[in-house]
């Protein structure tokens, strides 16, 4: 899996929102988590990208989730660090994007002070 940064990232363009300095955002807040995953479409989504990485039309047809509701989904999900990408190249001149999941696990716990999210990546459970 490779990271891009926003301005690399394969859902630049119309797909893309990048942050002021235009790098990728880690975790986002309690409440941002909540919201992204508890929407219906995104779960779909998660659900689809669980045990292999996939393409957006892919996902699109797994889940009979809009291809335009399905990029909306892995823009926010990329961004919040919890799905990543993979071109794959197959020999030919199309290098499909592929998107899995970047995490692992992800934590929520009712604080005195909010919401605390603590996300276990991919790469920290591989030990890379």
């Amino acid at each position: 899996m490779s990271n891009f940064p926003a301005t690399d990232c394969p859902l630049s363009g119309r797909h893309a929102e990048e942050t002021d300095d235009g790098t990728r955002p880690t975790v986002p807040d309690g409440q941002d988590l909540l919201e992204l995953v508890g929407d219906p479409y995104t779960f779909d989504v998660l659900d689809a990208i669980a045990d292999e990485p996939m393409e957006a039309q892919e996902i699109a047809e797994t889940t009979d989730v809009s291809q335009p509701t399905v990029y909306r989904r892995l823009r926010r999900l990329y961004r919040a660090g919890i799905v990543d990408t993979e071109v794959s190249v197959d020999g030919s001149s199309n290098h499909p994007t592929q998107f899995a999941l970047a995490v692992t696990r992800v934590t929520l716990a009712v604080e005195d002070d909010g919401l605390d999210v603590d996300v276990e990546s991919t790469d920290e459970r591989t030990g890379e």
